[in-house]
């Protein structure tokens, strides 16, 4: 095969491949979106576009440890009940739905610069849309701003996104040097980001206001917040430092695992870490769909004791900004965890229910 037949075959994968993901299920070849991104891998390498050896040279170690290693970190930041902390704050703090819009976007940029923003997304989808419930406001803006401030947000560290990771693993540019080129960037989209949602959503936002029910919130496990804030201090120090990124937030990670004294099943369940064994950075998990943009575009009179399935089926599939090929997408997403996810919030609000 010369080198125009090779392309034509992978365009024409690509293609195949692409269809099967975007849209849903199809009747012809009921497949989801891991196993149409697996049938495409296998045709590259079936029809000689792609070599076996090449292939396994596609699977980046340093970025899978890097994002497990942060993934973990995430999960005993939900398990100490920080993100429920986070959200009823910037609810108690806000005056105006303006306000608030102001602060989502906010917190989940930032968050999503110093942690993954998958396991942002995923994590601070169903406090919002309760937080946003409570306070009988309208869903769609928060969502939004969530999921596109998530994206923009991480652009600004070298562990924002498994891409970045990727970047700073082969061109070995230095934590501090990126962040110093694209913290601007990523301050200046997240200004945009705000002032179009508020612009778009300026009518639905000026006919609310604020419902200030009290609500009884998980109380934050100080001890363990304490412990992977310090863990977490020294993770950045590190990365500053100039040491190895993955290395570094694995050995904080597996730091706070031992000295956290909780049962390791517990951040196990939560990201599915039996599942990331099997997943392939870069070759089988990608072209995750726009959640925020489906969530949108779906009926939006969800009943109430749909809205947290609803939610976090719109997180899981994907980070919700405009890019379709969104790069690696964790089993963090597996359906059963997020079904447990929802029984759990479900329970929680009353709201929900």
């Amino acid at each position: 095969m010369n080198h125009w037949q090779r392309e034509l075959v992978a365009s024409a994968i690509f293609v195949i491949t692409y269809i099967l993901i975007s849209g849903r299920q199809l009747k012809i070849l009921p497949l989801n979106r891991p196993a149409a991104a697996l049938l495409g891998a296998v045709l590259m390498i079936a029809t000689g576009v792609v070599a076996p050896e090449r292939a396994y040279r596609a699977v980046n170690y340093d970025t899978l440890v890097l994002l497990l290693g942060m993934m973990l970190i995430s999960a005993y930041l939900y398990l100490a009940h920080f993100f429920e902390w986070a959200a009823e704050l910037v609810l108690n703090f806000s005056r105006t739905p303006q306000r608030l819009l102001l602060y989502v976007t906010l917190t989940s940029g930032i968050l999503s610069a110093l942690l993954v923003n998958d396991t942002i997304c995923l994590m601070l989808t169903p406090l919002v849309v309760a937080v946003i419930r409570r306070g009988k406001l309208p869903l769609l803006p928060y969502l939004i701003a969530l999921a596109t401030s998530a994206n923009i947000g991480s652009v600004a560290t070298l562990v924002g996104n498994p891409q970045n990771m990727i970047i700073g693993h082969f061109s070995r540019i230095s934590f501090p040097e990126f962040s110093r080129a694209l913290l601007p960037a990523a301050i200046v989209g997240l200004a945009i980001n705000f002032f179009i949602l508020r612009l778009g959503f300026r009518k639905m936002l000026r006919e609310t206001r604020i419902d200030r029910s009290a609500y009884a919130v998980p109380k934050l496990d100080r001890g363990l917040f304490g412990l992977v804030c310090v863990v977490f201090v020294s993770i950045f120090a590190g990365f500053v430092a100039g040491f190895n990124l993955a290395w570094t937030a694995m050995t904080g990670a597996l730091l706070v695992m031992v000295l956290a004294g909780r049962d390791t099943h517990d951040p196990s369940r939560l990201l599915g870490l039996r599942a990331l064994r099997n997943s392939h950075h870069g070759f089988n998990d990608h072209c995750w769909r726009n959640g925020a943009a489906f969530f949108a575009l779906r009926r939006l009179t969800i009943p109430p004791n749909e809205i947290g399935k609803e939610s976090l089926r719109c997180a899981a599939m994907g980070r919700g900004h405009c890019d379709v090929v969104n790069g690696f997408k964790p089993p963090l997403l597996r359906r059963g965890s997020l079904r447990h996810r929802a029984s759990i919030y479900n329970k929680r609000d009353p709201v929900l229910r």
